[in-house]
């Protein structure tokens, strides 16, 4: 009977948990992406692209957490593009005129 008790309390706290956990992973998720932005986004601050004469380096989102580094000419992707996410780089080519190029 004790052994009941004991088994039934255990499960309720197991359930219980799972359910405050369930319903606070909005404030943790965030937490969780905010973290990794801020890590991404220290990584590519100090980033200097060689961009070709008359384009300009902007930083932009990318997938969920990541930034991209690129060279442009207002909107048109001319020069060095890189990806980033949890502050390594991901991806890394050239593009010239809006074509890959490598």
């Amino acid at each position: 009977m004790k052994t009941r008790k004991i088994v039934a309390i255990f499960v309720l706290v197991i359930v219980g948990t799972f359910f405050v956990l369930i319903l606070s992973s909005p404030l943790w998720m965030g937490w969780l992406i905010s973290s990794s932005q801020n890590r991404t986004y220290k990584a590519v601050k100090d980033i200097d692209l060689e961009c070709k004469e008359g384009s300009i380096q902007k930083i932009q989102g990318w997938s969920k957490a990541g930034l991209s580094v690129s060279c442009r000419w207002g909107e048109i992707i001319h020069g060095p593009w890189q990806a980033w996410e949890n502050g390594y780089i991901a991806i890394n080519f050239t593009v010239l005129l809006n074509i890959k190029t490598a």
